[in-house]
């Protein structure tokens, strides 16, 4: 039998082309899993950092006694509004309520890092806990989304991993920033 490559029929390219296609989901579920890692890395991060510098932000606005609401405000936010972006999720798409969660989270960030009083820290962290109600959840859904139940067990180790890594890194790097950035 003569090569296929000497097959009149046979089209050198269209089977290039497949065999790209058959690797592009692969990869692009490792690009996927990659940016679902770094979501789930930046809001284990900023509870883990925000931790151990708390006492000296809260000793600069002079908010000892009601310290524990920008904590409480966070946590409680976060949990109120995991349902919701799960049922959103499911309504308008994965992507575009996490996008919405990562951008809420970042901006409450942001506004926490500025915040004047302790009024405008517990409402920034409320924000912030808004945000990060999308993340954690949704990050989860997607995987259940693109691996298998076989497959699924291997990367949820890596995103164990991150928060093991995020438990261990995190306060080090939140008492570095304390004791060296804020004044």
């Amino acid at each position: 039998m003569p090569p296929a490559s000497s097959d009149p029929d046979f089209d050198a390219t269209a089977v290039e082309e497949k065999s790209k296609e058959s690797e592009s989901p692969l990869a692009g579920r490792r690009m996927i899993t990659a940016s679902l890692l770094v979501a789930m890395m930046v809001t284990a991060m900023e509870q883990l950092v925000v931790s151990p510098a708390m006492p000296t932000i809260i000793a600069q606005l002079k908010g000892l006694d009601i310290y524990p609401w920008v904590i409480s405000a966070y946590l409680l936010a976060s949990t109120v509004s995991t349902p919701i972006y799960g049922k959103l999720a499911d309504l308008y798409g994965r992507k575009r309520i996490l996008l919405f969660g990562l951008v809420l989270f970042s901006l409450g960030s942001i506004l926490s890092g500025t915040a004047q009083s302790m009024g405008q820290l517990i409402a920034m962290r409320t924000l912030q806990g808004l945000g990060a109600g999308a993340v954690g959840p949704i990050v989860l859904t997607i995987l259940g989304d693109l691996f298998t139940l076989h497959e699924r067990a291997k990367v949820q180790g890596y995103f164990s991993a991150v928060w093991g890594l995020s438990s261990v890194g995190g306060p080090i790097l939140g008492g570095y920033l304390t004791d060296n950035v804020v004044s």
